[in-house]
C-alpha cells in the first residue's frame, strides 16, 4: 500500500505560492507608502527652508523726478480747414 503525497505536496505547494504573493504585494504597498510619506516630507522641508531664507528687498528712498513740461493754455477759435 503506497501513500500518495504529491497532492498534499501541490496543496502545500499552491499555498506557500499564494502567501508568498500575498507578502510580496503587501511589502510592495508599504514601500510605496513609504515612498510617498518621504517624499511629502522632504517637500515639507523644503518649504519650511524656502520661508525661513527667504531674500529681503532693501527700502530705497527715490528722489521724485518731475517732468519737465510746459503748460499752454487752450483758446477755442475758428479755422479754416
Amino acid at each position: 500500500m503506497a501513500i500518495d503525497n504529491t497532492s498534499s505536496t501541490k496543496d502545500f505547494r499552491s499555498v506557500n505560492e499564494r502567501a508568498e504573493t500575498e507578502r510580496k504585494v503587501e511589502v510592495k504597498a508599504v514601500a510605496s507608502f513609504v515612498l510617498i510619506l518621504s517624499i511629502l516630507g522632504l517637500t515639507v522641508i523644503a518649504v519650511i527652508l524656502l520661508v525661513l531664507n527667504k531674500r529681503v528687498a532693501k527700502e530705497e528712498k527715490k528722489e521724485r523726478i518731475v517732468p519737465a513740461v510746459e503748460i499752454v493754455e487752450l483758446a477755442a477759435a475758428d479755422h479754416a480747414v
